[in-house]
């Protein structure tokens, strides 16, 4: 009677403890492994030498909202092309190389020509060629990244990563699918991304709904939403780029 009276009290010490522990865990922060988590973002990229969709847009820009649809298409390492229309007309084409930047503005006849470094400290863009391009196919930036810090809190888990140039901080689903990152330069300049409406293609899960905002969402100078329709892996594109001689200089 003694032993079995031990062991009733054992279990209930133990019961007791584990619902205490349980409830204290809801709603708390608890650490996550950082290498797990960067292990996951990173398997979650896609390889491509090209990528290239069509998505209706809206952009915020110097205060005026606007909305259309965009074509982008991306060849790695290369060039960055996009052709954004209004009622079926092109109102205007950007490229974009690893050293330069150019833009046509159709609807008031100009044109914008500046060096890469140019055109990112204008626009307060933060990141280099390479990284802008993954951020327009929405990989995750985990080259010359090292995953400092992980943390979990109910469903959603958070991971910083460190780099020479970028500080990154990832928000995650249960699923591991990123919803919301900030980048961050050395200079302080962000961008703030949000991903959702994942879908499986090409053997991943891609988000269709993104928005960049600069320097976040709360405040932003500048926003493009891009909500996808179409998207092509590793098709070869025409990427056409002229500037009228009668346009002028921005």
């Amino acid at each position: 009677m003694k032993k079995i009276a031990i062991l009733i009290f054992i279990s209930t010490l133990l019961f007791a403890t584990s619902c205490r522990t349980k409830k204290a865990a809801i709603g708390t922060t608890a650490t996550y492994k950082s290498s797990k988590l960067f292990k996951k973002i990173k398997k979650s990229n896609i390889d491509y030498k090209w990528y290239s969709y069509k998505s209706d847009a809206t952009a915020y820009f110097d205060g005026t909202t606007v909305g259309g649809t965009v074509d982008i298409r991306i060849k790695r390492g290369e060039v960055i092309w996009m052709s954004v229309k209004k009622f079926g007309f092109e109102v205007a084409r950007v490229l974009i190389r690893p050293d330069s930047a150019f833009a046509i503005d159709r609807f008031n006849g100009r044109y914008m020509a500046d060096s890469y470094g140019y055109f990112t400290k204008k626009y307060n863009i933060p990141v280099k060629f390479e990284v802008l391009q993954d951020l327009l196919v929405a990989n995750n930036i985990t080259q010359g990244q090292k995953p400092v810090n992980g943390s979990v809190k109910g469903e959603k888990y958070t991971l910083k990563t460190q780099g020479k140039d970028l500080g990154i901080v990832y928000e995650l689903d249960k699923d591991f699918k990123v919803s919301n990152s900030i980048f961050k330069s050395k200079d302080n300049k962000t961008i703030e991304i949000k991903l959702a409406n994942y879908k499986s293609k090409f053997g991943k899960e891609i988000p269709y709904l993104r928005k960049y905002s600069f320097p976040n969402s709360i405040s932003p100078k500048y926003f493009l939403n891009l909500k996808i329709k179409d998207i092509k892996i590793n098709k070869a594109q025409k990427i056409k780029f002229e500037i009228p001689k009668k346009y002028t200089k921005m």
